[in-house]
């Protein structure tokens, strides 16, 4: 037997006979103590675990708390889509390029870009409604070119006010549209050309189209309607009615639109 096993020994018995010395009461009073002491030592360790699993809870909520309210506010708020513009500079006959009566009951105000394919369309759309139509509704243009798709829209669009500072807008855009239509694009090195065949003076408006002098009025037009693709048009009724057309409707849209409006 090794010393510390006999060491342990003694102490057994050294209790035992303790034990044997208290009465049956005193032993009863002992066993509770120690009974008391072994449950509030339990329960201590009990309440130390319950107590960290809870620090931990709240510190995980917080966390995410936190990160909820990071991610909202570093979340960009998205942006609310603008209603279709309709309300538009008011029709001006000393600048604006207006085919049609000029009293008619409906105006259409369109936003159109020479090398886009979908104005083309339209265009022809339109020239068949004012053959029918032409005593009741003007047909007011304006310039939205659309750089990034149409690298010669713009050009185009000083051409035609230099056409229509002959007095010859209307003929100049038709044949650029035509041209656009035979061809998939304009060629800006052929706009002279293109002003010789309806009529223009070459010179004067080769001087006109160099010098840029109608930027300004292009960018007049297309600021009301910088979203929008083309082309963008708006019929306005006698009675204040506003249709917006957006894209290029088939003739039989367009026509329904106008005898809503002259009812």
């Amino acid at each position: 037997m090794t010393m510390d096993s006999s060491h342990k020994k003694r102490e057994e018995q050294s209790m035992l006979d303790l034990l044997n010395m208290l009465s049956p009461v005193q032993t009863l009073k002992v066993g509770v103590i120690g009974t008391i002491l072994v449950l509030c030592t339990l329960g201590f360790f009990v309440l130390l675990i319950g107590g960290r699993g809870t620090m931990s809870k709240d510190m995980n909520d917080k966390a995410a708390g936190m990160a909820d309210t990071t991610g909202a506010a570093a979340a960009p708020a998205q942006p609310q889509q603008p209603a279709s513009p309709t309300d538009f500079n008011a029709v001006d006959p000393k600048v604006d390029h207006i085919r049609g009566k000029q009293n008619a009951k409906i105006t259409l105000i369109e936003y159109s870009d020479f090398e886009c394919p979908y104005c083309n369309r339209f265009q022809a759309t339109m020239n068949q409604i004012m053959e029918k139509y032409g005593n009741d509704i003007r047909w007011v243009y304006r310039h939205h070119p659309l750089d990034g798709l149409h690298p010669n829209a713009r050009q185009a669009a000083l051409a035609s006010e230099c056409a229509g500072e002959q007095g010859k807008f209307w003929e100049l855009a038709d044949y650029m549209f035509e041209e656009a239509a035979q061809k998939g694009r304009l060629n800006a090195s052929e706009f002279a050309l293109y002003a010789k065949n309806v009529g223009l003076n070459t010179t004067t408006f080769n001087t006109c189209l160099t010098s840029e002098k109608y930027a300004s009025r292009i960018s007049r037009d297309e600021v009301e309607v910088p979203r929008q693709g083309t082309p963008y048009s708006v019929l306005y009724g006698p009675n204040g009615q506003k249709i917006p057309l957006n894209g290029a409707l088939p003739y039989a849209d367009v026509e329904s639109a106008i005898k809503s409006l002259l009812q």
